[in-house]
């Protein structure tokens, strides 16, 4: 396994991806059986997430209009903007593959069938993704304990008004106050942001 991401991704390159199989058919069980209506379930977010509706469409169609507009109207500047957080330059295709509404597979195929190579520096930030899954399943004590264990004893420093400030995204410092804004707001933060709010905390 690897522990370190460059050369995970000159392996995956080398790899042959089979092609995304067409959606199944489904056939519905008959009688219907009887259902409640998903609304009924109180899905949707009430401490968080104000402008998530604005923002997402969930469900595979929701995730393949996100694919289709990335690949036609950000791809192309994708490798220049994509560190600007102040644009629209990313894929925010995340919590669609986090949810399986698109796979990383079919993610893959569309970007080499439509832009060959140019693709690659996108390809390579979804491999990033991979990378994460592949260190989680073969160091399943990651999420609590550090990769390095000479990180064990890091300091950290108890504060829970500085803690409750950053969390709210009241720190006083822009960028980390917006990104956390942000992810109050919509659920998502762009990944530089992510690392910086990360980085402060």
């Amino acid at each position: 396994h690897f522990q370190v991401f460059t050369p995970f991704w000159k392996a995956l390159q080398c790899l042959s991806f089979p092609k995304p199989q067409p959606i199944p058919i489904l056939r519905g069980y008959h009688p219907p059986l009887a259902s409640e209506a998903i609304q009924t379930w109180g899905l949707n977010p009430t401490m968080w997430g104000s402008g998530f509706q604005e923002t997402w469409q969930p469900g595979e169609d929701g995730a393949g209009e996100a694919l289709s507009n990335f690949l036609s109207e950000i791809l192309e500047s994708y490798a220049l903007k994509r560190d600007y957080p102040s644009g629209h330059f990313t894929s925010r295709l995340s919590p669609h593959l986090h949810w399986g509404e698109l796979s990383p597979n079919q993610v893959w195929h569309h970007v080499i069938g439509l832009h060959g190579d140019q693709g690659l520096p996108f390809l390579r930030q979804l491999a990033w993704r991979e990378f994460s899954h592949h260190l989680l399943f073969h160091f399943p004590k990651l999420p609590s304990d550090p990769l390095r264990s000479s990180f064990q004893n890091f300091p950290w420093e108890s504060d829970s008004a500085a803690l409750k400030a950053w969390q709210e995204g009241k720190t006083g410092y822009p960028i980390v106050d917006a990104g956390m804004r942000e992810l109050w707001h919509t659920g998502w933060m762009h990944n530089r942001v992510r690392l910086i709010t990360a980085s402060f905390l």
